[in-house]
């Protein structure tokens, strides 16, 4: 009737004989044999949902082990028996480990997470259960309260620190298992919870919330949102009598955030893809708009923090300090995962190096320049009718170390060290500041500028120079690269 081969707790596999009246008590001096018959007594009632707290308390008095008592008195849906709230507090509070394992059952806390009620579910977890425990398949609490349709006992978990990020080996995820519970026909001979009321899109959001990645695929090539919309019109509950009514309605909602995940990670792309490319405004109005859609789906979170510290990063790159503690600041208000965390967290206090769009040493004693404001142009020995302009700074593009200089007609790539605050400006502008280095008419060029891949860089070419027959390369700062889910 037991399995004992996961020494120290074994426990009730299958019982099949009837719950005596009294259960047998070993005393002090009693020998294993005893103390297995009173063991079996006590499951035995606790499986029938008989009140057995006193047989309990003399058994643990006399030296039973009250954690091989703990998953009979969590119940099984399977079976048809309910949990007890009462034998559970009772079993805990004799020492009864939380963290019990059963070698078939696995963790008490899963056995509970998709038997039992919320309130024992978190009273394990109160008494320190691990939320992230594996069963012998590898899958945590979490995964089984989602499949059986413990929405509560889910929402529970999520609260006390469940990962809404796992996946399995296969590539399923959390939004995949949920996807099985509200429309798998294959599944519906399980004594599952029928999805009821706003549980399931609140389960959602929580799984977004917690950084759930809705771009995972489970193999062959089944992303969560592609299994949704073929089966959510084929799903078991439309013609189940406890969930047809509400079902419509809850598909609706499921649907919407969805949609609303797909739409984010499209613009969350597309601001990392014009990052990449130096495009730094339009990859923070991207960032922004992802964020926007997040909000009106009412999600919170991962995600939004992670957007928040690729528009921090951004801005740091772009010389805007400011804007970078604020995204900072905006980012590290959300729930993250402890990478982004702690990016957030560096960055905030200086701690994490990011290239200076000032990076030549002659142009370290310059004001430091932020995107927006307003600057005049001097020094420059070629487009001398620019000098004296004034324009509005843009991105900076790190790879020319030059900064986008908005003016009436066109958008200009300048060098810092032509590039003066308009705030600093005197009103005047001199020879030196026209000709800085004087006349140079006459005088061949020594080199000439020649971009190589694609534009990522630009390498002097020595013309007519004696002793200078390779290209000198001119090294480019590193360039961080903007967070996405597939990198943390």
């Amino acid at each position: 009737f037991f399995d004992q081969a996961e020494s120290p707790f074994f426990c009730m596999v299958h019982i099949n004989f009837p719950a005596p009246d009294k259960v047998h008590i070993p005393g002090f001096n009693g020998d294993d044999f005893d103390f297995e018959r009173s063991k079996r007594d006590i499951i035995a009632k606790l499986m029938e949902g008989k009140d057995c707290q006193e047989e309990v308390i003399q058994y643990r008095a006399a030296g039973g082990n009250t954690s091989q008592l703990l998953f009979a008195a969590l119940g099984d849906r399977d079976k048809g028996i309910k949990p007890s709230m009462k034998m559970v507090n009772t079993l805990v509070l004799l020492d009864a480990d939380p963290n019990a394992n059963h070698r078939v059952l696995g963790p008490a806390v899963t056995h509970a997470s998709r038997n039992a009620t919320p309130d024992i579910v978190e009273l394990l977890l109160k008494r320190q259960a691990d939320p992230n425990a594996l069963d012998p398949e590898g899958k945590p609490p979490l995964y089984s309260a989602i499949f059986t349709g413990s929405s509560r006992n889910a929402l529970m978990l999520l609260e006390h620190g469940a990962d809404a990020a796992w996946s399995g080996e296969d590539g399923m995820s959390h939004l995949h298992v949920l996807t099985t519970w509200l429309t798998d026909y294959e599944e519906a001979h399980l004594k599952r919870v029928p999805p009821s009321g706003d549980e399931p899109r609140q389960l959602m959001v929580a799984l977004l919330r917690g950084g759930a990645d809705p771009t995972l695929v489970l193999r062959p090539n089944f992303t969560a949102h592609t299994i949704w919309r073929t089966r959510m019109r084929k799903s078991p509950w439309v013609e189940d009598e406890r969930s047809y009514k509400a079902y419509p309605s809850i598909s609706q909602g499921i649907d919407k955030l969805f949609l609303a995940a797909h739409e984010m990670i499209e613009k969350k792309n597309k601001g990392n893809e014009l990052y990449k490319r130096r495009k730094f405004d339009e990859a923070r109005a991207a960032w922004a708009q992802a964020r926007k859609i997040l909000s009106a789906a009412g999600v919170g979170g991962h995600h939004v923090a992670l957007l928040w510290s690729n528009t921090a990063t951004c801005k740091k790159v772009a010389g805007d300090d400011d804007g970078c503690r604020e995204a900072c600041d905006e980012g590290l208000k959300e729930p993250s995962s402890k990478a982004i965390r702690n990016k957030l967290e560096n960055m905030l206090a200086g701690k994490k190096s990011t290239p200076s769009p000032v990076s030549t040493s002659e142009d370290q004693h310059l004001p430091k320049l932020k995107s927006g404001e307003a600057v005049i142009v001097h020094g420059l020995k070629g487009a001398v009718e620019l000098n004296g302009r004034e324009g509005k700074l843009k991105d900076f593009v790190l790879s020319k170390e030059r900064w986008q200089v908005a003016f009436a007609e066109d958008t200009k790539l300048l060098r810092p060290a032509n590039l003066q605050l308009k705030g600093l400006q005197s009103g005047f502008l001199h020879d030196a500041d026209l000709y800085p280095n004087g006349s140079v008419q006459g005088e061949l060029p020594k080199f000439y500028k020649l971009p190589i891949n694609g534009g990522d860089a630009i390498i002097d070419v020595p013309i007519n120079t004696p002793g200078h027959n390779d290209p000198v390369i001119m090294d480019i700062p590193d360039f961080p690269e903007p967070d996405s889910d597939d990198e943390i």
